[in-house]
């Protein structure tokens, strides 16, 4: 039976979320997860990912006896992508090291030719590179989840596990992006590029921290988390250890003094009053409270019709150094086994609908030679992906989504004790940024 009173109720349910509440269960706190579709699963920043951040999902599993349950490796698969620049096409995200570097230096040799030169002057063959590269990114990932936060990393976190190529080889790519003079526009698009894929942060300003953290995982393979076999195996576990799992929206919200008192479930047991709330997962919608998302871009979904060039499971990703900043800044093409679907990211506004865009997309789709001139666009409906379009002053300070009760006359009244982890965050270092800030518990209690 449902306990009334809740130390923390986590909405979302995701992989992320089952590791808060597992480790607040180590905590001896009262745990209830409510699974409510109201907040979009938020796959693109959850379910994507590097070698870094596979190696801390399965430090974090084991620190807290999970990992026969999620054993990431089970679930993962390697994705890679293109992106295009302009007219320029570069395929990264394999499992070779060594093959995305040549590829960085192969199609933008203004950037980063140095980078194969160096790797070859120094005698260094693929196979020792690639075992190199898998060896310091999972030392990475364990250093990470078990001995940082996001407060006290730092370039040396990750310089100090670097065999010396890897260090050499981020200073010429750090200084070819950042101390250009006659290839600024280009490096500029590029920054953008890699950090919306890697970071889901629209942006062209680029820290020496986010920079390498960008850098090693241009250099590894993309990995997907397909976790759609996982979540039932989590939620017996949840139960098992004492925690509550309910498939349920929440009815209503009541807040004392800008605190949470009680929570309404719409099912039979009724209310629970928690002591601290945790929304994890993508965009929320509908939800009685006023969530600040500005400064996002959400995405339109547009199935194709024709027969577009793209191969299976490889997404692609256009951008233009044009339409940096505007209100469509990139379109990504992707397919699964429905189809192939365009998705074309756009500004965030209160009361978003498609149809409201939809002639602008269509010109755009038509220029983009994603549809040809003659041919109807499909109809498009609001998608679950949130990008930021926010600079960080300091990444080592977490920025937090102000949360307000809606059904209070006071716009001023922020909420205390409820928190978000998500796109919608401006995570610097994108996924990584929510785990470590996860992992640090502390700030849910």
């Amino acid at each position: 039976m449902l306990k009334k009173n809740i130390d923390t109720i986590i909405v979302g349910r995701n992989y992320v979320s089952y590791l808060l509440g597992f480790q607040l269960l180590l905590e001896n706190r009262d745990v209830l997860l409510l699974e409510d579709s109201r907040l979009s699963e938020g796959l693109g920043h959850f379910n994507y990912f590097s070698h870094i951040e596979r190696s801390f999902i399965k430090s974090w599993a084991e620190s807290i006896s999970i990992d026969e349950v999620l054993d990431v490796d089970q679930f993962l698969e390697v994705r890679p992508y293109i992106s295009k620049l302009g007219d320029r096409e570069i395929l990264l995200g394999k499992s070779s090291p060594y093959s995305n570097l040549r590829e960085l230096s192969r199609k933008f040799p203004e950037l980063f030719n140095e980078l194969f030169i160096h790797l070859k002057e120094n005698l260094i063959p693929s196979e020792e590179f690639n075992e190199s590269y898998y060896k310091l990114s999972s030392r990475l990932g364990n250093t990470l989840c078990r001995f940082k936060t996001m407060q006290n990393i730092n370039v040396q976190t990750f310089m100090h596990h670097s065999p010396e190529v890897f260090n050499d080889l981020f200073e010429i790519f750090y200084d070819s992006l950042t101390k250009v003079q006659e290839n600024q526009e280009l490096a500029s698009l590029f920054i953008y590029s890699s950090r919306t894929i890697i970071h889901n942060v629209l942006t062209d300003k680029l820290s020496k921290i986010e920079a390498i953290h960008l850098f090693l995982s241009l250099l590894g393979p993309r990995y997907f988390f397909d976790t759609s076999l996982l979540h039932k195996r989590l939620e017996e576990l949840l139960v098992t250890r004492g925690g509550f799992f309910r498939s349920s929206p929440i009815r209503e919200w009541k807040f004392h003094k800008g605190k949470p008192w009680c929570v309404e479930l719409n099912s039979f047991e009724g209310i629970v009053h928690p002591k601290h709330i945790s929304f994890v997962g993508g965009r929320p919608s509908s939800f009685p409270l006023k969530f600040d998302t500005k400064g996002t871009y959400s995405n339109f979904n547009i199935k194709l019709s024709q027969n577009i060039s793209l191969e299976e499971n490889i997404d692609k990703y256009l951008f233009k150094l044009n339409k940096m900043g505007t209100q469509f800044p990139f379109l990504c093409l992707t397919s699964n086994s429905h189809g192939k679907y365009v998705q074309v990211f756009s500004r965030a506004v209160e009361c978003q609908k498609a149809e409201f865009y939809r002639d602008e997309i269509c010109e755009l789709l038509k220029l983009e030679k994603v549809i040809n001139e003659d041919m109807e666009m499909s109809d498009a409906i609001v998608g679950q992906e949130v990008v930021c379009a926010h600079s960080f002053e300091n990444v080592h300070i977490p920025s937090k989504v102000v949360i307000k009760d809606a059904g209070s006359a006071l716009e001023s009244n922020t909420l205390k004790d409820v928190h978000y982890i998500g796109p919608c965050q401006r995570s610097p270092l994108g996924l990584l940024s929510s785990l470590l800030e996860t992992k640090d518990y502390r700030n849910f209690l």
